[in-house]
């Protein structure tokens, strides 16, 4: 393919009633860069995640995601088949979203510090979203931190406030929907080391992990 995107911090002016300062403006080059195209203002995130995978699903190569800014509300999160000719709204008050392996999550907030996640699998080609069912009861859920998808499970750390120094470990099923909790008080600062592959070198698949969690005394 010939086609490239790329993204740039625009400056609004004051006569530019629909821009939104501190966001990005995406542009669409169809000829390797000789030539560029506006397709998309007020991006705060987006993700063109073309893969093989992908193609074996049926899913369009030119398929993005995007979280777009909102004036006086918070981004909706949509997605474009057509590089931005044709959008679809997903979901409104969205915070975040992440693509991992054959899953695709969307922080949503509907509340003032009350968060809840949305799940998408790859095998219903990212098209449908289901709310993750986890079975928090002592506190509202604020932030999903998704720690590892490799190996068709979700592992997500869950805290209570934005930048919580600790939260809950849950293990969902194959779907990515359903969650149990594995392990509590896990020190989020170390989310990044909290899980790790072990496998034997003369077998190809992982066969087993190993989670350290430092708890919170």
């Amino acid at each position: 393919t010939q086609w490239l995107l790329a993204s740039e911090e625009k400056e609004c002016s004051a006569k530019d009633k629909k821009c939104l300062p501190g966001h990005l403006t995406l542009h669409l080059s169809r000829d390797t860069g000789k030539t560029w195209k506006v397709i998309a203002n007020n991006v705060i995130h987006f993700e063109w995640p073309f893969s093989m995978r992908q193609m074996w699903y049926s899913i369009p190569i030119t398929r993005i995601y995007a979280l777009i800014a909102q004036p006086k509300k918070r981004p909706s999160f949509v997605k474009s088949d057509d590089f931005f000719g044709n959008i679809t709204f997903i979901a409104e008050d969205c915070v975040d979203f992440k693509m991992r392996s054959t899953f695709l999550f969307v922080t949503q907030m509907k509340k003032e510090n009350e968060a809840s996640l949305l799940v998408s699998n790859i095998n219903d080609n990212f098209n449908v979203f289901y709310k993750a069912l986890l079975p928090v009861s002592n506190y509202q859920p604020r932030q999903f931190h998704i720690l590892d998808t490799s190996e068709g499970a979700v592992f997500i750390l869950v805290t209570a406030t934005v930048g919580a120094s600790y939260g809950d470990l849950y293990v969902s099923d194959s779907t990515g929907i359903r969650y149990s909790l594995a392990l509590k008080h896990c020190l989020s600062q170390a989310t990044h080391l909290s899980l790790i592959h072990i496998s034997e070198p003369t077998r190809p698949l992982y066969i087993s992990y190993a989670v350290f969690c430092l708890k919170k005394k």
